[in-house]
């Protein structure tokens, strides 16, 4: 199940007029889609006091309320995969894998790259210990690419991106 965070939007009334506790349900269908956050207007709207009154209380809403996929909750792949559609990049092989000195990767790339691919060596936090980039020019739909790996020993991970596309991939690299 997804959870909603009310993002903004606060509904202030005059204590005097209502009775604390539920001040509403908001009902909704859910629909899973390229983004994280949309904006909703709900088109019946109305509060009341205990009573039925609308007096001296807000009855629509001026303007659109914000709600967001507390990603918490669950993961956000399917809607990356609305928003960049089909893995443009595909690691298929890295050996040796562990390494000593070098690797060499094999990846499928799809006509969606349109720009230079980045390659990065990231460390076992994150960070990026290595990187090249193969020109435009140089890249078919199935890439074999060789580097020779700098560092000390620990876990590494390949990771390729060109444009909003990306693919990571993990190798032991021992000395």
């Amino acid at each position: 199940p997804w959870r909603f965070r009310l993002l903004q939007k606060r509904l202030c009334c005059p204590s005097s007029r209502l009775k604390s506790g539920l001040l509403g349900t908001l009902l909704c269908d859910v629909y899973v889609s390229d983004t994280l956050n949309t904006d909703i207007t709900p088109l019946l709207f109305s509060i009341s006091d205990v009573s039925q009154s609308t007096n001296c209380l807000p009855t629509q809403l001026g303007q659109a309320t914000t709600f967001a996929i507390d990603s918490a909750c669950g993961i956000t792949t399917l809607s990356k995969y609305l928003a960049r559609g089909i893995n443009a990049i595909v690691i298929e092989s890295i050996s040796p894998n562990p390494a000593r000195s070098e690797i060499t990767f094999s990846a499928k790339l799809s006509a969606a790259i349109t720009d230079n691919l980045s390659v990065e060596i990231l460390d076992e936090n994150g960070k990026c210990v290595q990187q090249e980039t193969i020109p435009l020019d140089q890249l078919r739909s199935v890439l074999q690419h060789t580097i020779t790996l700098t560092g000390a020993s620990g876990a590494r991970i390949l990771k390729l991106h060109s444009g909003t596309f990306e693919a990571v991939s993990k190798f032991i690299l021992t000395r």
